[in-house]
């Protein structure tokens, strides 16, 4: 408002310049200079503070050429000064505008700056989000890994135990069937043997009730058997007795044969799960 109430008190009475305005143009102009020759680096603020000065300087010559035109008589040294003035307000208008492109493309460079951190920021926390979650998936994986090891240990162990049970059982089979093999030739020595003696028995007895003789019946020699003689019973019910009784022992040991046999092929089948169960596990060189 004062600027604009010299610019109309000068072209009203057709004075020199305003000695207001020249001050405050030497002002302006002091700090555009001051600013200019101590800035080192270019920032925004600095570089809108040079342009404000020299806006400032510009209007305040811009007021004094109005007013130095408007004067009726000019001499020659006020036509220098207008030139001199209006070539510097030509300058400051070409360094104001110079000013002007450099502060958008710092401003520009600024916004260009901080989206780049923008992004930069937002693929640091995607790093560090994947790095966790990697993380944790490594943690997991070790932890199955351990437990499918204790899993497979304790089944090995157990594989230990059902071969060692299935080796004794083996033994114990080999064992029986020894034992049964023999004892079954031995029962049945003894089941022809006695088969043979209560024929004679018989066939004896026959003889003797068709003779009416009173002979007694002698021991009866019977080759080619380890079986002592004299342990049969002379009698016909007694032999058969012997006989009834070695055969039911003979069909429990076949029997008892029989559970052996299966018990021995349920273990194998256990012992056949577990190999199954150990090469179904995940191998550790084909893991890591």
């Amino acid at each position: 408002m004062i600027l604009f109430l010299s610019g109309i008190s000068v072209n009203l009475f057709g004075l020199e310049p305003d000695s207001t305005i020249l001050a405050e143009r030497d002002f302006y102009l002091k700090k555009y200079n001051s600013v200019k020759d101590t800035m080192t680096i270019n920032t925004w603020l600095n570089l809108k503070r040079l342009s404000d000065n020299l806006q400032e300087v510009v209007l305040r010559d811009q007021i004094i050429i109005d007013q130095l035109l408007r004067q009726n008589h000019l001499d020659s040294s006020h036509w220098d000064s207008i030139n001199s003035m209006d070539s510097e307000l030509k300058q400051l208008r070409f360094a104001n505008s110079q000013i002007a492109s450099r502060s958008k493309n710092d401003l520009h460079m600024m916004w260009v700056l901080k989206t780049s951190a923008s992004v930069l920021t937002i693929l640091v926390l995607v790093m560090i989000y994947l790095l966790i979650t990697s993380k944790n998936k490594i943690s997991r994986y070790k932890k199955r890994q351990n437990e499918l090891e204790s899993h497979k240990i304790g089944i090995q162990n157990q594989l230990l135990l059902q071969e060692l049970e299935v080796s004794k059982l083996k033994q114990r089979e080999k064992d029986f069937r020894s034992e049964l093999e023999k004892g079954l030739i031995t029962y049945q020595e003894k089941l022809n043997l006695l088969q043979k003696r209560n024929s004679l028995l018989e066939e004896e007895l026959s003889k003797i009730k068709n003779s009416g003789n009173n002979q007694e019946i002698g021991n009866f020699y019977l080759p080619h058997t380890s079986i002592d003689i004299s342990e049969i019973p002379q009698d016909s019910e007694g032999v058969a007795a012997v006989l009834k009784a070695i055969t039911d022992e003979r069909d429990s040991l076949m029997n008892l044969a029989g559970k052996l046999q299966k018990q021995i092929h349920e273990e194998k089948e256990k012992y056949n799960k577990l190999v199954l169960m150990i090469k179904a596990l995940p191998d550790e060189d084909s893991d890591s």
